[in-house]
């Protein structure tokens, strides 16, 4: 067998380091006291210059009787404790389906009107997906929850949180 070189090559990009999912169990919110939608989802990273990209699927439906301008809920992602996205109005069940949608990213202050969520009558499929940057290789607690607004009862359900560390050199933020 010939000997082969073996040379430098310099790949950009980032590397999937690791990848957890959590099942959120069912939640039924009748206030606007967030209430957590499921359980915690632990992570320590490996390196401390990745980013932890924070992903939540689901379903949300409104169970109270309705007019045609309210609001129902809001839900949001949290690392320990702190807040780094919110969904207001998630499930907005305006009849003719229009109104106002409202998407805050604290972390980088962005206000944004890109249409996460799909609405269906009274009900609303979930989709919120952020990037945060810990800086450390400390135990992250990350965790959703939801509320309700205008005295509505919302069902929250079909949950799923997955949490993935990709590295953090070259990785593109754009």
């Amino acid at each position: 067998m010939a000997l082969t070189k073996v040379t430098k090559h310099i790949i950009y990009g980032s590397t999937l380091i690791g990848h957890y999912g959590r099942d959120l169990s069912d939640l039924t919110t009748t206030g606007a006291t967030y209430t957590q939608w499921g359980e915690d989802v632990l992570y320590t990273p490996q390196y401390a210059d990745s980013h932890m990209e924070v992903s939540v699927t689901g379903s949300a439906c409104v169970t109270s009787n309705v007019g045609t301008n309210h609001s129902g809920g809001h839900v949001r992602l949290m690392a320990n404790t702190a807040e780094i996205y919110t969904c207001e109005n998630a499930n907005s069940h305006i009849n003719n389906h229009s109104g106002t949608r409202h998407y805050y990213n604290p972390r980088f202050s962005q206000h944004n009107a890109r249409q996460e969520f799909h609405a269906s009558n009274f009900g609303t499929g979930v989709y919120m997906s952020t990037i945060y940057a810990p800086g450390n290789v400390n135990q992250i607690t990350f965790e959703c929850e939801a509320a309700s607004t205008s005295s509505m009862t919302v069902q929250w359900f079909d949950g799923y949180m997955t949490v993935t560390e990709i590295s953090g050199p070259g990785y593109n933020l754009t």
